[in-house]
């Protein structure tokens, strides 16, 4: 009987390559979380704080313009955009353009020019970033009505009062030159007194008359500490009381 050939004998089975794809594996999802963890936690950017905007009030209002004011906090973002929207009290809003690009945050100033005299206007600082539109907070001014040429006489309590005009300009040296555009008539000192107002109300009290008020003249009225203090500036006011009557003129913007 014809021997039978010895089976040939079986090598054992290598796991070297699933071992192989297992660690492969592992580092790659290990590797992939640590890349997420790191994008997440170690700055990406739905870390960073996001930018920020406040509305300050409008300075230098005149009758046909006024510098709107935005203060910016860029949080943890390297630059961003800012720019304003306005329009009449109840109109549609208008929009400035172009948006500013800022590296820093602080305040950004804009003038806005062709304005109505006598009118109330609202606006608001905007700041985008990140395709995102963040908004201040809604502020307001009235323009002022011109002054030049303002008369009225009047009786109160049986006192008259002389029908007079004023303009105001600031001095080089923080004072306010008052003049007397027209008038019927010399105000002595005891007869008239002033004081000076900003959009948040009286700077001043009425403070007593040094000189003589006479039609074509001009006085100087000291405000050089509230000058100097930036309460008192162009585009605010001065408003004229007659004595002994009682009766104030028109506040008299300074320019």
């Amino acid at each position: 009987m014809a021997a039978q050939p010895s089976a040939k004998p079986q090598r054992p089975t290598s796991f070297l390559p699933l071992v192989v794809l297992v660690l492969l594996l592992a580092v790659g999802i290990l590797g992939g979380g640590l890349y997420y963890l790191k994008g997440r936690v170690g700055g990406g950017e739905e870390n960073l704080t996001p930018p920020s905007v406040q509305t300050g009030m409008a300075t230098g209002v005149t009758g046909t313009s006024a510098v709107l004011i935005a203060t910016l906090d860029l949080g943890g973002y390297g630059s961003a955009e800012v720019s304003f929207k306005w329009r009449e009290a109840g109109g549609n809003w208008n929009y400035v353009e172009p948006w500013l690009r800022v590296y820093s945050g602080g305040s950004r100033r804009y003038t806005l020019t062709g304005l109505t005299p006598g009118k109330t206007y609202e606006f608001q600082a905007l700041l985008r970033f990140d395709g995102k539109v963040v908004e201040g907070n809604v502020r307001s001014f009235t323009t002022p009505l011109p002054t030049t040429g303002f008369s009225m006489t009047g009786t109160i309590r049986g006192v008259y009062f002389p029908r007079m005009s004023f303009s105001a300009s600031l001095t080089p040296e923080g004072k306010v030159r008052l003049y007397v555009v027209s008038g019927e008539t010399t105000l002595a000192p005891e007869n008239w007194e002033w004081r000076a107002e900003n959009e948040d109300g009286p700077v001043t009290p009425f403070l007593p008359g040094q000189e003589a008020l006479s039609p074509g003249g001009s006085v100087l009225l000291d405000l050089r500490s509230q000058v100097q203090a930036g309460s008192v500036g162009r585009g605010d006011r001065i408003r004229i009381r007659h004595l002994p009557s009682g009766f104030s003129y028109p506040g008299v913007t300074i320019s």
